[in-house]
């Protein structure tokens, strides 16, 4: 299974990668979409009692989350970021001002807050896609970060964030998998 999994992860990739590049064409259009689109249906979806979201710092085509984070640190929630602590463990996440000047390079030479910040537990996790399916079920880069980290975070809302067009038929489903809550794309949400 591990096979078609890399298989299907590389197409997706190529996908994603295609529709990140023509839709930041039009770069305006674009912020304008997570903007009026894709952030309000986040908003729907999140409890109001929630006040601690996570979101994640962008990597090549990743939906700009950053983006979205800063407009939830506007309306006063309190933002974070994952950090990577070591393989094979869940992430934790530390509370993030939304100043780019205050990231420093973590794990994997992804950027994260500064060891100094709070580890905060969040009421939710936006969580990039490779793609996902209508099971609710994501694949990702296949460190299985994501998944040791949802069930080290049983009670936070599970939130998967990427393109209508990253929508697989169904995807190969392993005894680890933990399925999300949502998945929001600028085409709707499903639950």
């Amino acid at each position: 299974m591990e096979t078609t999994k890399k298989a299907l992860r590389l197409k997706l990739l190529e996908r994603r990668k295609f529709i990140h590049k023509n839709l930041l064409s039009i770069q305006d259009l674009y912020y304008e979409n997570l903007r009026t689109k894709t952030f309000p249906l986040l908003k729907e979806n999140i409890p109001p009692r929630s006040r601690i979201i996570s979101g994640f710092y962008p990597i090549g085509s990743e939906i700009d989350c950053k983006f979205i984070l800063s407009l939830f640190k506007q309306q006063s929630y309190i933002i974070c970021l994952p950090v990577v602590i070591g393989k094979d463990q869940p992430l934790i996440f530390r509370e993030w001002d939304g100043e780019e000047k205050s990231l420093v390079e973590g794990m994997y030479r992804i950027k994260v807050p500064n060891s100094e910040n709070p580890i905060r537990v969040p009421d939710v996790i936006i969580t990039p896609l490779v793609g996902f399916d209508l099971n609710l079920y994501r694949i990702g880069y296949g460190g299985g970060y994501y998944d040791r980290t949802f069930k080290a975070f049983p009670n936070s809302l599970r939130i998967g964030l990427g393109y209508s067009e990253q929508l697989v038929e169904e995807l190969p489903v392993e005894e680890n998998d933990v399925k999300l809550h949502v998945i929001v794309t600028e085409e709707g949400a499903i639950k």
